[in-house]
């Protein structure tokens, strides 16, 4: 009897494993990047380890007690709930073909405007950096890069001659092409020629090995105290205030959606009201009166 009840209590657990590892590869043949199919495969087990069911078991009870526990329990934020949300329903409905979360609201996500450093600012984290290398990471994040782009970005990627960069599996795996300032480029050959190793990697530690996202983290933090920045600091507000900057110097946004690598253009809309050096600058027809 005891056997029975422990080949019955295994094949279920076989069986959701068997099934998120065929999401796992649907992923990747949809051409999702290893972070995203990593994060939908993560989400997709911590459910089934918090309901304890296989998947043809769940229904859509099994989903909202899920979501009211991470938000009450776990105190998800409503961005980080709706992208359970999100993954959840591809799961269910488009994957599994089980349109449980079809009557279901999805959680509203508002959406906070990024705050941004001021130009004197991002100078003042430049100029306070040290050697070639750290200048040109913050230069780089500054043209739009997202922290893991940066740390991405081969040698090969970079064309000093014509100021140009690959920038090769952004998100959505998508490539795009960015400018590079005079003075970047400048950076990124002092960097390549001060070094030895012969990583392909533009950026690396001193042991030749490629950075990671927190290094760049605790890079960036660190400047921005030298510094003196009081404002909270990470490279993806450099990102922020490099496509602000552009959009308050006339650049059309949808030239800033290319540079950024959105794919909606209304994702690339929020700067416009994060800016208000324009509307400050309009002459109000009452003014005339």
């Amino acid at each position: 009897m005891r056997i029975l009840k422990y080949f019955r209590a295994i094949f279920p657990l076989m069986d959701t494993q068997k099934t998120i590892e065929a999401f796992r590869r649907s992923l990747v043949i949809s051409n999702k990047s290893s972070h995203t199919t990593d994060a939908y495969v993560r989400c997709v087990k911590d459910f089934f380890q918090e309901t304890g069911k296989e998947p043809d078991g769940i229904t859509t009870e099994d989903i909202e007690i899920y979501l009211v526990k991470l938000k009450e329990e776990k105190r998800y934020a409503t961005a980080s709930l709706a992208q359970s949300f999100s993954v959840l329903r591809h799961f269910f409905d488009q994957f599994m073909k089980k349109p449980l979360t079809i009557a279901m609201k999805a959680p509203k996500n508002t959406r906070k405007l990024p705050a941004v450093l001021t130009k004197e600012e991002v100078k003042a984290l430049i100029d306070t950096a040290e050697g070639a290398r750290d200048k040109a990471i913050l230069q780089t994040l500054y043209c739009g890069l997202r922290v893991s782009e940066c740390i991405s970005l081969k040698k090969e990627d970079v064309e000093l001659e014509s100021r140009k960069a690959t920038v090769r599996g952004g998100k959505g795996n998508k490539d795009r092409t960015i400018r590079l300032s005079n003075e970047l480029v400048k950076l990124i050959k002092d960097t390549v020629l001060e070094r030895k190793d012969t990583s392909p990697y533009i950026f690396v530690k001193s042991t030749g090995k490629p950075l990671n996202v927190r290094s760049v983290q605790k890079l960036v933090e660190k400047y921005a105290r030298k510094a003196k920045i009081t404002k909270k600091i990470s490279p993806h507000k450099l990102r922020h205030s490099f496509a602000t900057h552009l959009l308050e110097s006339g650049v059309d946004i949808r030239y800033i959606q290319t540079l950024l690598g959105h794919s909606d253009l209304s994702t690339t809309q929020i700067y416009t009201h994060v800016s208000d050096k324009k509307l400050d600058a309009i002459k109000l027809p009452g003014d005339e009166l």
